[in-house]
């Protein structure tokens, strides 16, 4: 299949009409309305609808006389409350709900191309983060913790499980750079990233949208919010379903890969019983039953095709297995988040959070038509944690300390893997593989303080601390079979703490009222973990990986110009990388070592101006220079030897990152219409440490366009949308084949068009 056959214009399969799905979206609709209708005063009158398009139709006519600066956008990055982003002297990337509407960004990979030296990969199906370089491409049971550590409304995701979802009635995303352990801890030695969600409304609110794009997507989100008891108990209820055909065809089953197929929900609770007590309650369920990831062999004169037969595809969104994967998830979470204002402007805050994650597996690790490796697994993950904070202001000083404690058990229970005898000869002449449980548990542990101090009016000092300490377990028990050569058990277990100390000095000097200035130096720490592929197929003798170290130095200035019609920020970063953790694929298999020196620095140019109250202007400029000073590797073409890759560009760490967006809105008698787009270029990308061009990614720039028309009120709006306007062909992850002298690949999306009607009152 050629990429013109994809065109959902054009082709069969994407005209499909499902009757089903439209059908319950209008009895959804129906529904919202009636539960709404019961909100509304006596006399009929909508009037939360009434306020909300007040405020809306006030907001465009003060465009109208001139009122066109730029919004202070908030942040609560600092833990202390909210503070203007353009005040708070962390380099953050924040993109508020107008921000991701316009933009279309609706997952975390739809954000790499927003932020300065960040990319957000998805390697078969679990999220991942590198944030200026910092970042790990296997986490969970072969890779340890996430470098960069993620946040639901101030609740800790371990990992990141669920994170790689579709967004669902969020109110903003912050992306944190650089290490963030002094406030955030685990994970965090990269970055933060905040996913902050819509909270509850005083007034009864209801928002629905329906979308049809490409591949037979269809995307249902709903949200009814209001009072449940006057001035004192709110809620929340949003939904959302999303299901789309896949953008890759197997030619070796005749079936699709990379679909979607993704249902969830979440409840939020605000209840205020005094004016010194709110609790905010939320719980969320994610579920997925997807086909998974579709890896692609794309060297025809590697052993895999030239030696045993395998086929290569012709079409750019084809390739050849012998199974059809899937990939099923659910995620699961409760969390409470209490505070409590106590005398002398302190408060003190509770956050407990417990969380579930079951995901199912099989995937074909030979990326082939031929019947080789075929991988199957089955994990389950239990988190508790619970952080309490003390927050203070007091004259010039600004504090806030806690202690964090976290609980993880985790079982991988399944691997198999299969060699039959007529892929590869009578010394292997019966399916051999591992069959068993793994279990993990962490248990992590740390108390941490952050002082702010007014020096004068304009020139602040702040110094932070952290003590973290990490307990870790893994035990296996498994059946290994080889085959002819016979059976064995593997048990093992293996136990460590792993212990630091992370401080952070910094200033802040706001040199106008319009413009800041700042430096920081901050260390960073990311615990040490067991590697289970390590041990099982003895690529080292010990499966216990190190603890990495970072020391990170950065100065920025924020700056709003020509009365904030013009906001420029920029920052520069050194990063001095101590045993680096890193994770690679060898021979088809996750390997992780410590790398013993690595070096990062970069340059990040944000912009965003309205010269015109019709016209928004933004741009990103990022540099980023990420290589590995001191690292034997394992060596990629014979596992049994290693290869120096000192001097070496860090994997997904492209050197040079742009983005450019412009948007224009016309008034008219009946609403607006907005016309935007938008162009992303990204540098020559390397998927690993051994810098290969049969495992890089060339230059590639993306499109995006939007044109919208919103009526006046805002009640409603349409969306007509298109991504990869150009339909560029490119990869998300390359990697050597079994044998490593194939490539096998993961293909990133391509064109996609769409339409979306959103309605709310």
């Amino acid at each position: 299949m050629n990429t013109a056959q994809h065109n959902w214009l054009t082709t069969e399969r994407h005209r499909r009409f499902k009757p089903g799905i439209f059908l319950c979206a209008l009895l959804m609709l129906f529904f919202l309305y009636n539960v709404v209708q019961a909100g509304q005063d006596p006399s009929g009158e909508d009037t939360s609808g009434q306020q909300e398009a007040t405020t809306v139709q006030d907001q465009d006519q003060g465009q109208g006389q001139g009122d066109y600066t730029l919004e202070d956008v908030v942040t609560t990055a600092t833990k202390t409350g909210e503070t203007k982003i353009q005040e708070t002297p962390i380099a953050i990337s924040a993109f508020s709900e107008e921000t991701l509407k316009n933009t279309g960004v609706m997952d975390m990979r739809d954000l790499t191309q927003w932020v300065p030296n960040a990319e957000f990969p998805n390697f078969r199906g679990e999220p991942q983060a590198f944030i200026r370089g910092v970042g790990n491409i296997v986490s969970g049971f072969y890779g340890g913790e996430s470098n960069v550590a993620y946040y639901l409304d101030g609740a800790y995701l371990e990992g990141g499980y669920g994170a790689n979802t579709d967004f669902i009635d969020v109110q903003r995303i912050e992306i944190l750079r650089g290490p963030q352990g002094t406030l955030y801890g685990r994970g965090a030695n990269g970055g933060a990233i905040n996913i902050i969600t819509q909270d509850p409304t005083d007034e009864v609110h209801l928002s629905s949208s329906l979308e049809y794009a490409s591949f037979d997507k269809f995307r249902l989100d709903a949200s009814l919010s209001g009072p449940i008891v006057k001035d004192k108990l709110k809620g929340r209820l949003s939904i959302s379903h999303n299901q789309q055909d896949g953008y890759l065809e197997n030619k070796g089953t005749g079936s699709d890969a990379e679909d979607s197929n993704y249902t969830g929900v979440r409840g939020k609770l605000y209840f205020t019983p005094s004016n010194i007590v709110d609790i905010r309650l939320s719980a969320d369920y994610y579920e997925t039953d997807n086909k998974g990831s579709g890896y692609k062999l794309i060297t025809s004169d590697g052993f895999f095709a030239t030696g045993l037969g395998a086929k290569v595809a012709d079409g750019f969104y084809d390739f050849y297995s012998d199974v059809d994967s899937y990939d099923k998830m659910k995620v699961s979470g409760v969390s409470a988040n209490a505070s409590i204002k106590l005398p002398k402007n302190m408060l003190i805050r509770s956050i407990t959070t417990v969380r579930s994650y079951e995901r199912d597996l099989l995937y074909d690790n030979d990326g082939t038509d031929l019947d080789l490796i075929t991988n199957k697994s089955s994990e389950e993950v239990e988190q508790f944690s619970e952080e309490l904070q003390l927050q203070a202001q007091w004259d010039s000083w600004q504090w806030v300390a806690g202690i964090f404690l976290h609980k993880q058990t985790s079982e991988y229970t399944e691997l198999i893997q299969s060699f039959p005898a007529s892929m590869l000869g009578s010394a292997l002449d019966e399916t051999w593989g591992f069959d068993g449980p793994s279990s993990f548990e962490t248990k992590s542990y740390a108390g941490f303080a952050n002082l702010k101090y007014a020096a004068t009016k304009r020139l602040n000092l702040e110094a932070g601390i952290r003590y973290s300490k990490d307990e870790k377990k893994m035990a296996t028990a498994l059946i290994a079979d080889y085959g002819s050569t016979g059976t064995s058990e593997i048990n093992a277990t293996n136990e460590a703490d792993f212990e630091s100390v992370t401080p952070k000095i910094g200033l802040d000097y706001q040199v106008c009222d319009n413009a800041l200035v700042y430096a920081s130096a901050a260390r960073g720490f990311r615990p040490g973990h067991f590697d289970l592929n390590n041990t099982l197929y003895g690529f080292t003798g010990d499966s216990r990986i190190e603890p990495e170290y970072t020391w990170s130095y950065e100065a920025g200035i924020k700056t709003d110009w020509f009365d904030n019609r013009l906001r420029a920020n920029l920052t520069a970063f050194y990063i001095d990388y101590k045993d680096m953790q890193v994770s690679t694929i060898v021979n088809g298999y996750s390997i992780s070592s410590n790398a013993a020196e690595a070096s990062i620095k970069g340059v990040e140019l944000e912009l965003l101006a309205r010269p015109l109250p019709a016209v928004t202007l933004n741009a990103t400029a990022s540099y980023l220079n990420g290589q590995y000073d001191n690292f034997t590797a394992i060596d990629p073409y014979d596992s049994t030897a290693t290869v120096d890759v000192s001097g070496n560009q860090l994997a997904y760490a492209p050197e040079w990152k742009l983005c450019l967006g412009a948007q224009y809105v016309f008034e008219l008698s009946q609403g607006f219409l907005t016309f935007r787009g938008d162009v992303s270029w990204k540098d020559k990308t390397y998927f690993n440490q051994y810098e290969l061009d049969a495992t890089s990614q060339d230059a590639y720039a993306l499109l995006n366009a939007l044109i919208r028309f919103e009526t006046r009120k805002g009640n409603w709006a349409v969306d007509l949308y298109a991504k990869n306007l150009t339909g560029e062909e490119y990869y998300t992850n390359e990697q050597l084949g079994l044998d490593s002298s194939d490539v096998i690949a993961l293909v990133g999306q391509p064109r996609t068009f769409g339409i979306k009607l959103t309605y709310k009152f």
